[in-house]
């Protein structure tokens, strides 16, 4: 789980030799999933990214 894409910033831009051993991810914050949307959209991003504030569960868990 990353937190405002440090990680995925980390990866895309120096960790290249990790890419093909990544099968996805999750994004905490509403700013770094904003970040993720944007690379997916220009095609930089080369793994699925799930933004844990949109996740259903993430609602079950805060509104318990």
């Amino acid at each position: 789980m990353d937190d405002g894409a440090d990680l995925v910033t980390m990866i895309l831009s120096k960790r290249h030799d990790l890419l093909a051993d990544i099968i996805g991810g999750t994004e905490e914050t509403t700013t770094g999933s904003s970040g993720c949307a944007a690379w997916r959209t220009t095609g930089v991003l080369k793994f699925p990214i799930v933004a844990w504030n949109d996740a259903d569960t993430k609602h079950l868990f805060d509104n318990r």
